[in-house]
């Protein structure tokens, strides 16, 4: 494998100059930031205590944006394993091997 073999490798400035310049004027295509934006959220589980209704978010973001509150609101509750708005309790999804686990 190339990345294997190349792991570790210390570069030149001089190739770290053009290395960083090859790379200013790229712009990724909407697929390639479509597939980075799936890989790096993380799907939130919100249960209505009251009711037990259950949604499913694709991101902590996109949880935040129904909720209408902040990202950073949500991780915390998460974090604390605490209910948001004496109504909400969040948890995170992983897929592991094609199971979902809870976080």
């Amino acid at each position: 494998m190339i990345s294997l073999a190349l792991k570790g490798r210390v570069y030149s400035e001089e190739t770290r100059a053009k290395i960083s310049l090859s790379m200013l004027n790229k712009t990724l295509s909407m697929e390639t930031r479509n597939k980075m934006k799936i890989s790096h959220s993380k799907p939130t589980l919100i249960t209505n205590i009251i009711n037990n209704n259950i949604h499913l978010y694709p991101s902590i973001k996109e949880a935040a944006l129904k909720l209408n509150t902040s990202s950073t609101t949500i991780r915390r509750h998460i974090n604390k394993k605490s209910i948001m708005f004496n109504l909400y309790t969040i948890t995170t999804l992983t897929i592991i091997n094609k199971v979902l686990k809870y976080t």
